[in-house]
């Protein structure tokens, strides 16, 4: 997931320091076509959620791409995306 989305989303939710909801989720940031930008940062510039955090997020804000590993690490082979994603 996008770091910039969930930064907003947990200054909106948990910080109470926005008052803009933060929109869908978009993890096209992170994508150049299909496969990840080069030199991305875990943290700095995406967060590992599971497909259950995942599902809930974009229930409730809507959002796409999912990008799926088996790891952490978004460079490592992509996982499959479940039906539900």
């Amino acid at each position: 997931m996008e770091s910039g989305w969930l930064k907003h989303w947990r200054e909106y939710c948990w910080d109470q320091t926005r008052s803009d909801p933060p929109g869908p989720v978009c993890n096209w940031r992170l994508l150049a076509g299909q496969q990840p930008r080069p030199n991305l940062v875990r943290a700095r510039d995406y967060r590992g959620v599971n497909h259950a955090v995942w599902r809930v997020f974009v229930h409730r804000y809507g959002g796409y791409p999912p990008i799926c590993r088996y790891e952490l690490d978004i460079y490592k082979p992509p996982a499959p995306v479940p039906q539900d994603a």
